[in-house]
């Protein structure tokens, strides 16, 4: 009797203490398809959920909530599932419809998705953007903490995308990996300005990141990528202890054993070589 009573303290105390209710993987979303999407734009957003559904899995990551996809089917209806589920005014909305593709709630397990011709069309157009914007999901279910800084809040996301692209074999992972140097050295060609340091991107804004006025994510991207390469299995560790109230750079040195200035150093003098030998 003293045993089983016992037994029964320790499993609720087990799940007092437990940080997530954990979401069975195939339940980790649900798609909420909207009038006017076709079968292909429909095949090809399952195409990428299923792909993401595996390396979240994979690489251990633990989700509390299903995460809401909104398929939408086109810019105008895009524009009103903002101003539906993220309550953005008509004007933010009209902005956000002209710029993005997709778009994940801070608050709430979201994420709206653009329906395109090009999404009807390309398998690939499915993986621009989703696999992204799934990625911020992870970071909110974690908890986000204020002190990371944006390469590693983008640049996580973009890579994270890069990696599904390569999972599905929409693309080999030599050109996946090389597309955000490119982007790069476009940049340091069309501007002649050599890269921003990373410690001063956190200066940019999200409006700076989307005009491209600074390369902030394929810099990121590209950081992230030669940290981890196509395994996200330590990034997981990061956001694991992150969750665990352990500050960002704590958890980056602890999971990476460098520090963050130094894997600065280090990462934009390879980034910059290959930047001068492409």
């Amino acid at each position: 009797m003293i045993r089983r009573l016992f037994s029964a303290i320790l499993f609720f105390i087990c799940l007092l203490f437990a940080p997530f209710n954990a979401v069975a993987s195939a339940d980790i979303f649900n798609l909420i398809i909207r009038p006017g999407v076709t079968q292909n734009e429909i095949d090809n957003v399952n195409l990428a959920l299923n792909t993401t559904k595996e390396m979240i899995k994979d690489y251990g990551f633990v989700l509390n909530e299903r995460i809401n996809v909104v398929l939408t089917s086109d810019k105008e209806d895009y524009k009103n599932a903002l101003i539906e589920y993220f309550h953005y005014s008509e004007a933010l909305a009209e902005k956000e419809a002209n710029i993005s593709g997709g778009e994940s709630s801070t608050k709430e397990p979201i994420v709206i998705i653009r329906g395109s011709d090009r999404l009807d069309k390309y398998k690939a157009e499915a993986f621009r953007v989703l696999p992204h914007e799934i990625f911020h999901q992870v970071q909110r279910q974690y908890g986000k903490q204020t002190n990371v800084p944006i390469w590693f809040d983008e640049g996580t996301p973009e890579a994270f995308r890069y990696i599904a692209q390569v999972k599905a074999g929409i693309t080999s992972k030599e050109i996946a990996f090389q597309d955000p140097l490119a982007r790069l050295n476009m940049y340091v060609k069309l501007t002649h300005n050599s890269l921003p340091n990373p410690e001063t991107l956190n200066e940019a804004t999200w409006r700076d990141c989307m005009s491209k006025k600074i390369p902030v994510y394929p810099l990121a991207t590209l950081m992230v990528l030669h940290l981890t390469g196509d395994n996200f299995t330590k990034i997981q560790e990061v956001y694991r202890l992150m969750h665990e109230n352990v500050s960002w750079s704590r958890a980056f040195t602890k999971v990476f054993d460098v520090t963050p200035n130094d894997f600065y150093k280090d990462v934009m003098e390879k980034i910059n070589f290959e930047i001068e030998h492409s």
